[in-house]
């Protein structure tokens, strides 16, 4: 999903260059002795996140059925909520006409891909009520680089945080998934936020993220095309989580040849998918994205994988099932519920 994808990496980019956070160390120690505009929230947030396809959704579903108790925050659906509420600026009555038939991830996907037109199977109308559809939805598909032109990756960002901490503060427990933590941990520096907070990362090996993504494009093909996936996407969000320094929090042990194999047949499959899918290492060529690799890990035959960030429980959704993911957070967090 273009839209979606350039979101994503417009708030990694983003961060790295605001001018506020890269004053942030000379801030802590002037904003710790000041806590009269700190903001105190009480309800515990658990924050789950991973590489793209790790199985953070399963984890956050299955959890919100076993603890219905806490509220789930899913970064996916609030990110579309904001991108289709940015759209109703400039084509509210447009987005009113077309909800009554489409929910938001639908609107999202048909302004994504100007050249096709989805029909609700669900629904059998006049032809002029037909064409008025398509007119509706042919005016917001030409709209698609003002869209893309007032949507700002910090006031998306606030967007999505801003709903789990008001949760929070209101005292609801809540659940939250996101590719990353630094942005989030960035967040609470930036706005004076603390609350009782739980860090799950779910890792999965590398090989079985792209037989992941394989699979869910096999089917997204003939039952969601929206769900598609860049087979490098989870290769992406790796690098940013993942790396080889000798300071951080130890997660795996792989092979950087067996790596490197893997990471190349993504990216010779890559190169067989369209430009809506297109993605950042997908334009690199495999020699340079090779280098890139060696350099990122310090060309170790062995890679000692670390976390660059800590994490208070590690699952590896590879070696365990949803339930069983949720049965450790139980144990661990004290959690009152059965698990069937």
């Amino acid at each position: 999903m273009k839209i979606l994808a350039l979101l994503v990496l417009l708030i990694f980019s983003a961060l790295a260059a605001e001018e506020e956070i890269e004053v942030v160390g000379e801030k802590i120690g002037h904003l710790l002795r000041d806590l009269r505009f700190h903001t105190f929230t009480k309800g515990e947030i658990i924050y789950v996140y991973g590489s793209s396809t790790s199985g953070k959704s399963s984890l956050v579903k299955n959890f919100s059925d076993t603890f219905p108790e806490w509220k789930v925050v899913s970064t996916r659906h609030l990110k579309t909520l904001y991108f289709v509420k940015k759209m109703e600026q400039i084509s509210r009555k447009e987005i009113k006409f077309l909800s009554k038939y489409f929910d938001n991830e639908e609107i999202l996907q048909m302004i994504e891909e100007p050249g096709q037109i989805i029909l609700p199977k669900k629904y059998i109308m006049p032809i002029e009520k037909l064409n008025k559809l398509i007119r509706n939805i042919q005016e917001i598909q030409s709209k698609q680089e003002q869209l893309i032109a007032i949507c700002h990756p910090m006031e998306a960002l606030h967007f999505v945080y801003s709903c789990a901490f008001n949760l929070s503060r209101s005292g609801s427990k809540v659940i939250i998934d996101n590719l990353d933590v630094e942005g989030f941990y960035r967040y609470m520096i930036l706005h004076r936020i603390h609350c009782p907070l739980f860090t799950v990362l779910v890792y999965c090996p590398p090989q079985h993220l792209l037989s992941r993504v394989t699979k869910r494009n096999k089917q997204s093909l003939n039952i969601d095309r929206g769900n598609l996936r860049s087979y490098l996407r989870p290769f992406e969000t790796f690098f940013q989580i993942y790396g080889s320094l000798e300071n951080g929090f130890p997660i795996d042990s792989i092979c950087q040849q067996t790596f490197l194999q893997t990471l190349k047949k993504a990216h010779t499959l890559s190169q067989k998918q369209g430009p809506e899918l297109e993605n950042p290492l997908s334009t690199t060529t495999w020699s340079a994205l090779e280098m890139y690799v060696r350099k990122h890990f310090k060309n170790d035959p062995q890679i000692l994988l670390y976390s660059k960030h800590p994490y208070d429980i590690l699952l590896n959704s590879y070696n365990l099932a949803p339930a069983e993911m949720i049965m450790e957070l139980k144990q661990i967090k004290g959690l009152d519920a059965s698990i069937d």
